[in-house]
């Protein structure tokens, strides 16, 4: 499998600090067994990776391309998203490349069975984990007995701006992150004058961002005034409340989330 995408996280002994990466993930483990004579060890740290596949009912399962997950390592931390929320935890390497991983930690956001299938085997990947290999362009974790759980792809720096994006979900306010409805394409562009502008859903709305680093304010928006379907009209107010919450830039590959300070997204898009 080869594929290009996007992403970012970094965290620190102080917390977690974001910055904007582009994976190209080169190549994936395509069966669930290994072997004691592959290679072990490598370099966790350097820059962040993004899940290409994980192990389902002894085969590899590539994630879906509406879901990003992704982990970053730094003096014996590991944090990242795990495909629907923020997580964090510690980890310890040993000689041969042994690795074990400490006590999780992440937020508690409700989110699509896609994601959460992928961030559920995350979790137990993470907790299974003996083994690992990276290279300069993947990092595979192995359990006990060999078997390749959690294959990632690394990153480098990309851009969010001049790309038309369309939104594929966003935060209902209620602590849940819910898919576009009512047959319609929400879309988000982000110029390089600091404006962004795009259609809610039965409006088209404009409005000031400004972008430092991964670091993003959305706001003031303002929109047409049309009047349309009820629903669509909730619709349309949610996401642009969401938009305007954002403050961390996440991009992998054809795909953006947008996150909160509190570290849940705001708004999942995908390149138009």
């Amino acid at each position: 499998m080869s594929s290009v995408r996007r992403f970012t996280h970094r965290i620190s002994r102080s917390g977690m600090m974001a910055i904007v990466f582009s994976a190209t993930v080169l190549g994936v483990v395509g069966c669930s067994g290994g072997s004691s004579d592959a290679p072990r060890g490598g370099t966790l740290t350097g820059g962040a990776w993004e899940l290409a596949s994980y192990l389902a009912d002894a085969s590899q399962v590539q994630v879906p391309d509406t879901v990003t997950s992704t982990a970053v390592f730094s003096d014996g931390e590991v944090g990242g998203n795990a495909g629907v929320n923020q997580y964090g935890g510690t980890y310890k390497t040993g000689s041969g490349g042994t690795i074990s991983f400490g006590d999780i930690s992440s937020t508690l956001i409700a989110g699509p069975p896609d994601a959460t299938a992928v961030e559920n085997a995350v979790f137990a990947g993470l907790k299974a984990a003996a083994s690992y290999y990276a290279d300069a362009e993947t990092l595979t974790f192995y359990d006990k007995d060999d078997n390749a759980l959690l294959v990632y792809g690394k990153a480098e720096k990309t851009s969010l701006v001049g790309v038309e994006w369309l939104v594929t979900n966003y935060n209902n306010g209620t602590e849940a992150i819910v898919s576009v409805s009512g047959g319609v394409d929400l879309t988000a562009l982000f110029d390089e004058s600091g404006k962004v502008s795009g259609f809610s859903g039965v409006n088209t709305y404009n409005g000031d961002y400004s972008l430092d680093g991964s670091a993003i304010e959305v706001g003031p928006l303002a929109t047409t005034r049309m009047a349309g379907d009820p629903a669509l009209m909730e619709q349309e107010t949610l996401y642009l409340t969401a938009l305007q919450s954002s403050a961390k830039v996440i991009i992998v590959g054809d795909k953006c989330e947008l996150h909160r300070d509190d570290g849940a997204i705001a708004v999942k898009l995908i390149r138009k």
